[in-house]
C-alpha cells in the first residue's frame, strides 16, 4: 500500500462507518465489517490500544448474531459464524500484541511539574 493510500484509509474507513450505521443501524454486519477493517488498519499500523475498541464492537455484533441453539447449516447462516470466528480470532491478536507491549513508563519525578 502507498504511502499516500495509507494516510486516507483510516478517514474513509471511519466514513464508511457513519455510512454504514446511518444506513443499516448499529448491529448490522455491514457495521462489523466495517469495525473490523478499521481495526485490521490500525492493527498493522502498531496502533494496538486503538484496534481493540472497534474489533470489540465488531465481535459484540457478531456474537449478538450467533445462533443460541443448533447451527443454522443455511449458506448464511455457515457464513455468519465463519465471520465470527474470524472477528473473534482477530480481537484475541490484537488483544495479545497489546498485551506484549511494555506497560507505560511514568514520570515519578514531581519537581517536573
Amino acid at each position: 500500500m502507498r504511502l499516500e493510500t495509507k494516510e486516507l484509509a483510516e478517514p474513509r474507513y471511519k466514513r464508511a462507518l457513519q455510512i454504514n450505521e446511518k444506513t443499516f443501524g448499529p448491529e448490522h454486519p455491514s457495521v462489523a465489517r466495517t469495525l473490523s477493517n478499521l481495526s485490521a488498519l490500525y492493527d498493522r499500523q502498531g496502533r494496538y490500544a486503538q484496534a481493540i475498541e472497534p474489533i470489540r464492537r465488531a465481535s459484540a455484533i457478531y456474537g449478538g448474531r450467533a445462533p443460541r441453539s443448533g447451527i443454522d447449516q443455511s449458506g448464511e447462516g455457515v457464513i455468519e459464524l465463519k465471520t465470527f470466528r474470524f472477528i473473534f480470532l482477530r480481537h484475541a491478536g490484537i488483544a495479545l500484541r497489546l498485551l506484549a507491549q511494555p506497560p507505560p513508563t511514568f514520570n515519578t519525578d514531581c519537581r517536573k511539574f
